[in-house]
């Protein structure tokens, strides 16, 4: 198994923060729409179906 990656991440630690902070952000848009999703369920059942 090469190590290449590990090397870009130890040579670069503003490359590794950046990968994290794209991470980060696209739980963070799946959890915005995952909220959406449950609102928009629970507002159904509110209204009775």
């Amino acid at each position: 198994m090469p190590l290449w990656p590990l090397n870009i991440f130890s040579e670069n630690p503003g490359r590794l923060m950046l990968l994290k902070k794209g991470v980060s952000t696209c739980l963070q848009a799946r959890n915005n729409l995952l909220m959406m999703e449950f609102r928009h369920f629970v507002t159904k059942i509110k209204k009775g179906g």
